[in-house]
């Protein structure tokens, strides 16, 4: 997209009233038109956020990241250990320029999240990866679910079973009761493991924590779990949009044929996620499905059923197994 149809996009939300617009990659901070579009995001009162891998923020960019306006940024680590993380993302040093691009976003007064992928890779780190976040001082720690997308299909058996997954969610509720920072997952199985948990303890979703009682319950129901679809979607950089970043080639409309506000209110795809009577198999029948749905990417990316499983859940083990053999016979 250009700078001009870019900008017309954030016209489009402005009329909607979107509140949240995020910038992700790829690099965002590759991009040398986002501080146009961000700056002009913000003159329009829109909340906004950046995930990068922090490499790029030197003092300079992070005070010109405070000074845009934008009100929230997301570094991918991947490990505690800077030799392990160096090595997943192929280039040495690596690391070592997250870190200091967190530490000089802190430095500014940025709000500020560590984010990992929780994987096979880094199952063993939970703990070293939440410290890490506390000791630099974050606002949040957040972990993404494994989504086989794009170059994550190559490396599908790193995928967490849905017993890691759940001792994950565990490790997560504990993290989340120290009230160090914020700890949250994208897993949406998140706030049906902490209701076990505590049933009157903090309810959180895949984005922000909701806080206790019955009314965090009530506002849980409509937009907690996956929010794909439902709460948010993405924009490609072609001009396409999709229900997620994670579902990139599930395309609902297109931008340069359509207004935003066409697509949103009238996709096919989109008006079903929002409805989760169509959820299938167990995600259908689940108690908690009001609170969790299941990750649609994983039931897009194992299934190509936008409503399926997910089988990354405890409650899906027949669907893992079924995922597994799937992925066997393709290999």
């Amino acid at each position: 997209l250009s700078l001009e149809e870019r900008l017309d996009v954030v016209d489009q939300l402005d009329e909607m009233k979107v509140p949240f617009l995020a910038f992700s990659g790829g690099e965002p901070l590759m991009d040398k038109e986002i501080w146009k579009v961000a700056e002009y995001a913000k003159q329009k009162g829109i909340w906004l956020a950046l995930a990068t891998n922090g490499t790029l923020i030197t003092k300079k960019v992070a005070q010109q990241i405070k000074e845009v306006g934008i009100d929230y940024v997301e570094i991918s680590v991947d490990s505690a250990d800077p030799q392990r993380h160096d090595q997943f993302r192929g280039v040495p040093g690596y690391w070592e320029r997250a870190v200091r691009g967190i530490k000089n976003c802190v430095e500014v007064g940025l709000s500020v999240g560590l984010a990992a992928t929780f994987s096979q890779f880094n199952f063993e780190e939970l703990d070293d990866l939440y410290q890490l976040a506390v000791e630099l001082n974050v606002d949040k720690f957040y972990l993404f679910n494994f989504i086989p997308t794009g170059r994550a299909k190559q490396i599908a058996n790193w995928d967490p079973s849905p017993q890691q997954r759940e001792q994950m969610l565990k490790r997560m509720h504990s993290f989340m009761l120290e009230e160090k920072l914020s700890v949250l997952t994208t897993a949406p199985q998140f706030s049906r493991a902490c209701m076990q948990a505590a049933p009157e303890g903090p309810l959180p979703t895949s984005h922000y924590n909701l806080g206790i009682g019955l009314s965090a319950k009530y506002i849980a129901r409509y937009v907690g779990g996956c929010g794909a679809g439902r709460v948010y979607c993405a924009l490609q950089p072609d001009g396409k949009v999709t229900p997620c970043v994670f579902i990139g080639d599930l395309v609902v409309g297109d931008i340069r044929n359509q207004s935003f506000k066409e697509i949103w209110r009238n996709s096919e795809v989109l008006n079903a996620l929002r409805d989760r009577d169509n959820l299938k198999e167990n995600c259908h029948s689940c108690q908690f499905r009001d609170f969790c749905g299941g990750c649609r990417a994983r039931a897009w990316n194992y299934f190509r059923d936008i409503t399926g499983p997910d089988p990354g859940c405890i409650y899906n083990n027949e669907f893992w197994k079924k995922a597994k053999v799937q992925e066997k016979e393709s290999n």
